[in-house]
Formats: structure tokens, sequence, C-alpha cells
């Protein structure tokens, strides 16, 4: 399963559904558009910050934004938030 695609797959489905361009959410997130646009190009997944902005940008909730499966079952939403915690508990 490749995780990077599924999130920016569903990243994409937002930004049509939205109407929204890459310069838009840059705009309304104050991520530069180069950091969005290679986050795309490579599939990486963003991080919880990351994603929670673009997530408030498209007007939308992070549970919405993951509401597809794999991530709409109780294991993979603990798994997503414990690597997030973990790696926010290392910047602290």
């Amino acid at each position: 399963m490749n995780h990077n695609k599924i999130i920016i797959d569903r990243l994409y489905y937002f930004l049509r559904k939205k109407d929204m361009t890459i310069n838009r959410l840059a705009d309304l997130t104050g991520i530069r558009q180069s950091t969005l646009s290679s986050m795309i190009n490579r599939e990486s997944v963003p991080k919880l910050d990351i994603l929670y902005k673009i997530c408030d940008a498209l007007k939308i909730s992070l549970i919405d934004f993951l509401d597809i499966p794999p991530y709409n079952t109780k294991k993979e939403i603990n798994k997503f938030i414990k690597f997030n915690f973990i790696y926010f508990s290392k910047l602290v």
C-alpha cells in the first residue's frame, strides 16, 4: 500500500472538489507554492501540521480528509496520530 499516493490523491480530490489551484492553496495556507508542488511531485506525505493547514484552507477537518480506507479504521488513525506525536515531541 502506497500511503504517499493515497494522501496526494486525496489532496487532489479536494482541490478539484473546491475548484482550487496549488497557488491558491499556498496563499491560504502560508506554505510556499514550491513546497506544496515538491510535496505533490515527490508524493511525500505531509506532516500533521502541514496537513492541518491544508485542511483548514480547504475548510474540511482532518477526519474528513482521512475518511477513506485504510485511514478510516481505528487502527490506522491511531498509527498516524502516534507517528506524528513522536515526530512533534522531538521538535519541542
